[in-house]
């Protein structure tokens, strides 16, 4: 699942459990990706555990991994997220109207370093990485 990171034995071995445990379902398995790659290796203990308590038929339900997803969300992007609530399952949503939209109910506030935009743009990120937003198409490099 994840190359790029350099994981002992007993990581590898838990990895597989996981995704075994996922039954098949790409859905599942790219939530645990989403879940597992914004967790530190070390963390992955934490998160195999709380998955193993709610096992069902000896594998993982796929609205438990999405709970879990948004559960392990910081607080802005939950609301952030929250508010997509107000679009109706399967619309297509221009992610430029979306970012003014959100500035404008005052979910995205600058800091010192970013502009409320590329706030914005690294909130959507996070949500389409961790596979709560599906990205229907991209124009350009950005959203």
């Amino acid at each position: 699942m994840f190359h790029n990171i350099n994981m002992d034995e007993g990581l590898e071995q838990m990895e597989r459990e996981m995704v075994q445990k996922c039954d098949g379902l790409p859905l599942a398995i790219i939530v645990l990706g989403g879940i597992l790659s914004t967790r530190k290796p070390q963390e992955w203990h934490g998160v195999h555990d709380h998955i193993w308590r709610h096992l069902k038929n000896d594998s993982i339900e796929i609205y438990y991994l999405l709970a879990l997803s948004f559960d392990y969300l910081p607080y802005q992007l939950k609301q952030y997220f929250l508010y997509l609530g107000v679009f109706s399952e399967d619309s297509e949503i221009v992610m430029e109207e979306l970012i003014q939209l959100l500035m404008a109910k005052g979910f995205i506030s600058q800091d010192e370093d970013h502009v409320m935009e590329d706030v914005a743009k690294d909130y959507l990120d996070e949500l389409i990485n961790r596979s709560l937003l599906q990205v229907e198409t991209r124009v350009g490099k950005d959203l």
